[in-house]
């Protein structure tokens, strides 16, 4: 009995292919959570500063206003 051909599809492809959109998602996923994470991180620890007299309120708001044009400019770019 000669060996049957598989075509393209039988080979698995679109597994591999929805495999690997998974991955990448999933990545996608991460990164973006863990970039919201260190901004929160970040912000909470400024704000903590702030009460404690490290830094003006003018310049909390300030890094707030840095962190937003930050994620504009990322956006933008995206």
């Amino acid at each position: 009995m000669p060996p049957i051909k598989l075509n393209i599809f039988q080979r698995g492809i679109l597994q591999k292919v929805a495999t690997v959109v998974v991955y990448f998602a999933s990545f996608l996923a991460m990164a973006l959570i863990l970039d919201w994470l260190d901004k929160r991180r970040f912000t909470v620890v400024a704000e903590k500063a702030q009460r404690q007299g490290i830094l003006t309120a003018e310049s909390l708001r300030d890094l707030k206003v840095q962190i937003t044009a930050m994620d504009e400019a990322g956006h933008a770019l995206g």
